[in-house]
């Protein structure tokens, strides 16, 4: 329309006549800056029908004598105003939906679930405040900038909100009160607060969830509440790259924390509760990825003689291939584009770190093969190869680097490459934990490394997977 201004570029890059690439929620020069962003991707100007109905100042009553009516007028200008309800709806959709950025999209990183919270939002009065916390928690973590006292002021509102939900007999165990506990896990990851409340947080949710009378199968709210906690750290569907799913709960933690590691047969029981289908493209992966504590248990009795040592090597070098053959897929799809611009790299990236994983686990069982060692060192260039696309996707978007580079490092022979990797591994967990002085503990990756070749006392490792 003549006399309307077209632009859609945030107030920041209009204002220093820069162009704006009208990225949502934040722009890329304002990621660059640390600013906040204001109006990426939105025209500044439109005509907006409202039909509000004439304010009636004035009212009769039975005598005919004017009275003030305030309630009409409130009624009258109320549809006019955006409340605080849409306005939460609003900003939370912002963060999902599929025109935001994967740099920042939450949908992208942990799982379409959340595409589900909007229509709930207003029925809970808990999820309505991990809502409001997460929200803040995702602007400062744009941003780039160390955690608000509006960020922390608001994450504590939100555990008040829930203590008071979990303490009523109503809501303890509601859909809503779990998602809610859910959502504060994910301002824990984004504002680098702590492990140890991210971890209680998780547990908290799957009591709760384990504590409810009846389990619809048939309702995907619930199903999906259930893999995001008791799923794997990555739903790996190649085909469906929008599927990915990286959360920081129960399979990854298994792998990196021995406290929190689970028994072969209790995942067993989560891959029942999942209901994996497993005629769906990508789903022999996600089974395989099940299979790892199993494995990890049997290899132990290998080394010590006590189990069949070509058949474990036959069942594990037949995943390492079905690895590797997906891997290639990947690569060719969705790294092969043109060099100007970015690729999404976390399908091929997951990929890569399994592989990673099994490379090690054979190298664990026959350390002199030449054709894993020859291997091993091609998944640590790849790896390194990785970082330069993946920085264009950080934050969010570079959140599997942490898993690549951590099962990058322990395929690595080389010291000065252990020393990159994990130089890299500590920039890349700034984006989560944004604190210079934090550095990614040796100490882990040297337990990791001997927990996936199977040099692990049994001792330590069945105290924790009791």
């Amino acid at each position: 329309m003549p006399g309307v201004p077209s632009g859609r570029a945030c107030d920041n890059c209009r204002r220093r006549r820069q162009k704006c690439d009208y990225a949502t929620p934040t722009c890329s020069r304002c990621i660059r800056l640390g600013v906040e962003c204001v109006g990426s991707g939105e025209r500044r100007f439109l005509f907006i029908d409202q039909k509000c109905a004439r304010r009636q100042n004035r009212g009769h009553d039975s005598d005919g004598s004017a009275v003030s009516t305030p309630s009409s007028s409130l009624q009258s200008i109320s549809p006019c105003l955006m409340n605080e309800a849409d306005a939460l709806v609003n900003s939370f959709a912002a963060m999902i939906k599929p025109s935001t950025d994967r740099r920042v999209n939450l949908a992208w990183t942990y799982g379409e679930f959340l595409q589900k919270v909007p229509p709930r939002l207003g029925s809970n009065k808990a999820l309505d405040v991990a809502a409001e916390a997460l929200v803040v928690s995702h602007r400062d973590f744009s941003l780039r900038r160390p955690v608000t006292p509006d960020n922390l002021a608001k994450y504590s509102d939100a555990i008040k909100a829930l203590s008071q939900g979990i303490n009523d007999h109503i809501t303890s165990h509601s859909l809503e009160t779990i998602c809610a506990v859910i959502l504060l896990t994910m301002c824990q990851n984004l504002s680098g607060l702590g492990l140890e409340h991210l971890n209680s947080h998780c547990q908290g949710a799957v009591q709760m969830l384990r504590a409810r009378q009846t389990y619809h199968n048939t309702d995907e709210f619930e199903l999906d509440l259930h893999t995001y906690m008791h799923g794997p750290v990555v739903s790996f569907n190649p085909w469906y790259p929008a599927k990915q799913t990286l959360t920081a709960t129960q399979l990854v933690q298994s792998v990196f924390n021995r406290a929190m590691r689970l028994s072969p047969s209790k995942f067993k029981a989560l891959s029942r509760v999942l209901v994996i289908n497993r005629d769906s493209p990508g789903s022999s992966i996600l089974a395989l990825l099940f299979q790892i504590p199993a494995l990890l248990q049997r290899g132990r009795t290998v080394r010590q003689g006590y189990a069949d040592r070509e058949a474990f090597v036959s069942e594990l070098s037949s995943i390492y291939k079905t690895l590797q053959t997906a891997k290639s897929f990947l690569y060719s799809k969705y790294m092969m584009g043109p060099s100007t611009e970015s690729k999404h790299t976390s399908p091929f990236g997951f990929c890569l770190a399994f592989s990673c994983i099994f490379n090690c686990m054979l190298r664990g069982i026959d350390p002199r093969n030449p054709q894993l060692l020859l291997e091993a060192e091609d998944l640590v260039k790849e790896t390194l190869n990785l970082v330069p696309e993946a920085q264009l996707n950080r934050p969010l978007g570079a959140a599997h680097m942490m898993l690549n580079l951590s099962f990058a490092w322990v395929c690595a022979k080389d010291e000065h490459e252990r020393q990159s990797l994990h130089t890299l591994l500590g920039d890349f967990n700034w984006d989560f934990g944004r604190d210079a002085d934090a550095m990614w503990p040796i100490e882990d990756h040297e337990a990791l490394l001997c927990d996936l070749q199977f040099r692990t006392d049994p001792k330590v490792v069945l105290v924790h997977a009791a």
